[in-house]
C-alpha cells in the first residue's frame, strides 16, 4: 500500500471489536514506501537501509558503525563461531532425527513381521487342529494385548 510504516494490534478475527487488550503492537517498516506517513529522520533511516545513502548525522554514524563492525576481526570470528555452532546443532539434530526414524522403522517392521508370523501360525492352528482361539493363542504365547487384538479380529471375521 506504499506506506513506510504498518502498525498491527492483537484483535479477534471473528469479532474485530474484541482485542487482547495487552497493548502490544507489531510495527513493520517498509523501505520502499512512498507515502508521507513518517518523519524525516525515519525516512532517512529507511533510505539508508534500502540504498545505503547517507543523508544526515544519524545515518552517517550508522554507516561508520556498520563499516567498523564489518571490518572487525573480533566480530567476524564471533559471527563465524555462531554460524558454525548453528550448523553443528542442525547437523546433530538431523542425525538424531534420522537415528530415531531408523529405530522406529526397525521396531515397527519387527513388530509387524512378528504379528504377521503369529497371525499365520494362529490361522494354521485353527484350520488344522481342534484348538479353540484361546487355546491356540495361549500355545503361541500371545500377550494379553495381542489376544484382545486377535479376539476382535476373529469375532468380526467369523
Amino acid at each position: 500500500m506504499n506506506r513506510h510504516i504498518y502498525t498491527f494490534e492483537n484483535i479477534c478475527i471473528q469479532d474485530t471489536g474484541i482485542s487482547l487488550g495487552d497493548e502490544t503492537q507489531k510495527i513493520i517498516l517498509n523501505t520502499k514506501g512512498t507515502m508521507d506517513d513518517v518523519n524525516e529522520d525515519l525516512k532517512n533511516f529507511l533510505t539508508y537501509i534500502e540504498k545505503g545513502i547517507i543523508s544526515d548525522k544519524y545515518t552517517a554514524e550508522l554507516d561508520d558503525t556498520v563499516s567498523t563492525t564489518r571490518n572487525s576481526e573480533k566480530w567476524k570470528v564471533s559471527y563465524m563461531t555462531l554460524e558454525m555452532y548453528v550448523k553443528d546443532r542442525i547437523r546433530e539434530a538431523s542425525k538424531e532425527i534420522i537415528a530415531e526414524g531408523i529405530a522406529e522403522g526397525k521396531a515397527e517392521g519387527l513388530a509387524e513381521g512378528k504379528a504377521e508370523g503369529l497371525a499365520e501360525a494362529l490361522d494354521n492352528l485353527l484350520n488344522n487342529t481342534e484348538m479353540t482361539l484361546e487355546e491356540a493363542m495361549s500355545a503361541l504365547g500371545f500377550s494379553e494385548d495381542m489376544k484382545k487384538q486377535f479376539r476382535d479380529k476373529y469375532n468380526t471375521n467369523n
